[in-house]
């Protein structure tokens, strides 16, 4: 006998009897508990083929030693295979398969499977999901459960989540799982840990991972709503006399361009954006960047120093020497994984506030932020990375940010410029 504990939450799921069934929730609500009561009652009370699918195989090898550990002690287990396709034989004679999506022709095997567990749906595409699972469970008449996040108003949004909510039919059946409903959070202790996690995230961020909310593009880290809001101003061919500017440069790499912004230092307008043509050799880049920071009324300068910037892998000093030859006082950031989180996160902040400016006419710097977005590393790190979306570029975005974090710095070098350091308090 093996006891299982589950909040009422999970228990309804973990009891539900819809064939199609969508549980989206938010980050440590539970996901992979429910899954892992939810197998073993099935296994152990009728003898079925379970599968436990996740995007990567690293993930489905978890689950596997988790459920060979836990039955294993209570003797459950008759026989369990690690490699090269996880397998679990229970003394019930039901088994439980585990199997990554990252080569989906590999499940064609399994058949008259009783239930599909899919874990982080947000990391599966459509295009084989249905032509490999569907088949699978027609011939027993099996269920098919995706779990994990939204990413947009996407295809399992819509056949699983949405069609979830119909009521008056027992065919789909869906939750949306906020952070508020979650046991873990219910504490004083779980209150501080959103809190927190609510001050280092982008709002459009912490809304897809504790709100769990479904909105147009989950992966975006600017809400359409507040680049719109700051969408004003005016672009400007020429500085205006006795202002301050910093210019923020992003280094292209060999197959990427390099990008700049000008940012009105009094007003936080980005009055000028553009992209440089690649293969432009770099000491010809840093010529025409000290021409134009002398042209903006000698603005403070601020480049990517980070190694490969130059095309190739060299030292930072190796990607900047052109641009300390021709801008002595120029400044060198380089970009860590920590420091870009907090990139993001001083531009978040600017825009979620509508602090910042940038006028229409900068289409393609708004285009990059529209498609600027976030992804896990791993289903369930507490780790991100940050970066352009499938079509875009993000240089731009990248030297905005640095042009924030100067900003917020005050490194301008005109005399009497006005302090706006009250403005990041």
């Amino acid at each position: 006998m093996i006891e299982l504990f589950a909040t009422p939450d999970q228990a309804e799921i973990i009891n539900c009897t819809a064939r199609y069934i969508g549980f989206y929730a938010c980050r440590r609500f539970g996901k992979t508990d429910t899954f892992f009561n939810r197998c073993v009652k099935r296994t152990l009370s009728e003898v079925i083929e379970y599968v436990y699918l996740s995007p990567d195989y690293g993930l489905a090898k978890e689950q596997y030693e988790r459920i060979e550990s836990s039955l294993g002690e209570h003797g459950l287990v008759r026989r369990a295979v690690g490699q090269p396709k996880p397998r679990i034989e229970l003394v019930t004679g039901s088994r439980i398969h585990f199997r990554s999506f990252d080569n989906p022709r590999r499940m064609r095997g399994l058949r008259r499977i009783t239930e599909i567990f899919v874990d982080e749906i947000q990391d599966i595409k459509e295009r084989e999901f249905w032509s490999v699972l569907r088949p699978m469970i027609s011939d027993v008449r099996g269920t098919i459960i995706v779990a994990g996040q939204f990413r947009g108003l996407n295809w399992h949004y819509k056949k699983f989540y949405e069609k979830g909510q119909i009521p008056g039919q027992n065919l789909y059946k869906s939750w949306r799982k906020p952070w508020q409903e979650a046991f873990i959070y219910q504490s004083e202790s779980g209150q501080e840990e959103v809190r927190q996690a609510k001050e280092m995230m982008p709002r459009a961020q912490f809304d897809v991972e504790y709100n769990c909310l479904p909105i147009a593009n989950n992966a975006a880290v600017f809400l359409p709503e507040d680049l719109m809001a700051i969408s004003r101003g005016v672009a400007l061919t020429a500085p205006t006399p006795g202002v301050s500017y910093i210019i923020a440069y992003d280094l292209g790499e060999l197959h990427d361009p390099s990008a700049l912004v000008v940012y009105e230092y009094p007003t936080r307008t980005i009055v000028h954006a553009e992209t440089i043509p690649l293969r432009t050799k770099h000491e010809q880049q840093a010529r025409t960047l000290a021409q134009k920071a002398h042209f903006w009324n000698n603005a403070q300068v601020v480049i990517d120093g980070t190694g490969g910037a130059a095309g190739g892998q060299r030292t930072s000093d190796e990607n900047v020497k052109f641009y300390r030859q021709y801008i002595p006082d120029v400044r060198v950031l380089i970009w860590q994984a920590a420091f870009k989180r907090e990139l993001v996160r001083t531009l978040s902040l600017a825009i979620e506030g509508h602090n910042i400016s940038i006028p229409a006419a900068l289409e393609e710097l708004h285009a990059q932020l529209s498609g600027f977005e976030f992804k896990r590393k791993s289903g369930d790190s507490e780790e991100y990375t940050y970066g352009a979306g499938e079509g875009v570029q993000d240089h731009q975005v990248a030297a905005l940010m640095m042009a924030e974090h100067a900003a917020k710095c005050q490194w301008v070098k005109v005399k009497g410029a006005t302090s706006l350091s009250a403005a990041w308090q």
